[in-house]
C-alpha cells in the first residue's frame, strides 16, 4: 500500500523499492504490479521491468494496464516486434492511451516508418484533443513530413481553440510564414494568460523572429 502511495505521489525510486521488498510478480494483483513495473521504468530500469511484469501478463490478457507497460518495457529493451504487437493489443482494449500511440510513433520513427507514425500521434490527439504536448508532437511530425496542408489544418484548429497554450503553439508555427495573423493569435494568447509559461516562451519566441 505505502509503495502504491509513493507511486502515486511519483516517488518512483521509493516506490520501486518497496515493490522490491514486498512483491510476488507471480502472485501480485494487476495495479500493484503496474506500478511495480511503472517505476523500474521510469527509473530507467527496462529489463527489472520486464522481470517485474512478464510472468503475470499471460494472466492477465485483457488488461491494458499490464499489456500497456509490458509493452513499453520491450520496446526499452530493444524486443521491438514483440513490444509493438503488445501495445497494439493494448490499444485494441483501450484506444485512449496516448502514451502508447506516442511510443509506438516514436519507434515508426526510428524506422523510418513516418506514416505509421503519423497516424498514431493523429489517433492519439483524436482521443486527447487539449493535450498541448500531443499537439506539438504532431506539429512536428507534419514538419518532418513537409505536409503543408495538414500543418495549415493543425494550426487553424489550435488557433480556434480556447486554451491560450495551443494558441501559442499555432502563433509559433505561423511565425516563419504569416507574422501578421502569429502577433494577432499571440496578442490573443497573452490577454487571456499573460502569466502562463508556455504563452510567455511564445512572446519570447515572437521578439526573437521580429529582431531577425
Amino acid at each position: 500500500l505505502l509503495g502504491l502511495i509513493k507511486f502515486q505521489q511519483g516517488d518512483f525510486r521509493d516506490a520501486a523499492e518497496l515493490f522490491e521488498d514486498t512483491v510476488d510478480p507471480e502472485t501480485a494483483a494487476p495495479e500493484t504490479l503496474r506500478a511495480y513495473a511503472e517505476s523500474q521504468l521510469r527509473l530507467q530500469n527496462p529489463e527489472q521491468a520486464l522481470k517485474a511484469i512478464e510472468a503475470n501478463v499471460q494472466q492477465h490478457p485483457n488488461n491494458p494496464d499490464i499489456l500497456g507497460v509490458y509493452g513499453l518495457s520491450l520496446l526499452a529493451t530493444k524486443n521491438r516486434s514483440k513490444g509493438i504487437e503488445t501495445i497494439k493489443a493494448a490499444l485494441e482494449l483501450d484506444p485512449t492511451r496516448a502514451r502508447l500511440r506516442v511510443a509506438l510513433a516514436d519507434t515508426y520513427n526510428a524506422e523510418g516508418h513516418f506514416d505509421l507514425a503519423t497516424k498514431q500521434l493523429e489517433a492519439a490527439l483524436s482521443t486527447n484533443p487539449e493535450d498541448v504536448v500531443l499537439q506539438e508532437k504532431l506539429y512536428r511530425q507534419y514538419r518532418l513530413l513537409k505536409n503543408e496542408s495538414a500543418i495549415t489544418n493543425l494550426i487553424n484548429k489550435l488557433s480556434s481553440m480556447p486554451s491560450p497554450q495551443s494558441q501559442s503553439l499555432a502563433g509559433i508555427a505561423l511565425l516563419e510564414s504569416d507574422m501578421k495573423r502569429a502577433g494577432s493569435i499571440l496578442d490573443k494568447a497573452y490577454k487571456s494568460a499573460p502569466t502562463d509559461t508556455a504563452v510567455l516562451r511564445a512572446q519570447v519566441a515572437r521578439y526573437a523572429a521580429n529582431r531577425d
